[in-house]
């Protein structure tokens, strides 16, 4: 029991000194208040900080993406340069009937031979590379 006396004393006494003021804090308590405005200034520093950071990154990623499709385009156009393009002809005494049936058919007039003598091409379906074909 003796003990217990002891202790809540002790809890008094200490609980007793937090609630006198000092001098050098001008009136704050010792170990119950403190000065939070130079850490909320840093908080806040901090937090303008990190939120310009997330800005700076969705500008990053946009640019990456941006980036990534011209890379997709510049690939697909350098793809279509690389494949020749193979033509198949026909020669042809021509009218302007033949000429306009053989356009819907996908054909164009190339040039005219002798007055009367027309060339047709049109482009052939790309070579499909089976076993021993090399392009």
């Amino acid at each position: 029991m003796r003990k217990w006396v002891l202790v809540a004393a002790a809890v008094v006494i200490v609980l007793v000194v937090l609630a006198v003021p000092t001098r050098s804090q001008e009136g704050a308590r010792i170990g119950a208040m403190f000065d939070v405005s130079v850490l909320t200034k840093k908080l806040d520093s901090v937090t303008l900080a990190v939120k310009e950071l997330q800005k700076q990154n969705d500008e990053l990623k946009k640019t990456v993406e941006l980036g990534n499709a011209t890379l997709e385009i510049i690939a697909a156009g350098v793809g279509v340069i690389r494949t020749p393009i193979r033509w198949e002809y026909k020669f042809f005494r021509s009218s302007e009937k033949l000429a306009n049936s053989l356009g819907d058919e996908g054909w164009e007039i190339v040039t005219i031979y002798k007055e009367n003598w027309f060339v047709f091409r049109r482009p052939l379906p790309p070579k499909k590379q089976g076993a021993g074909e090399v392009e």
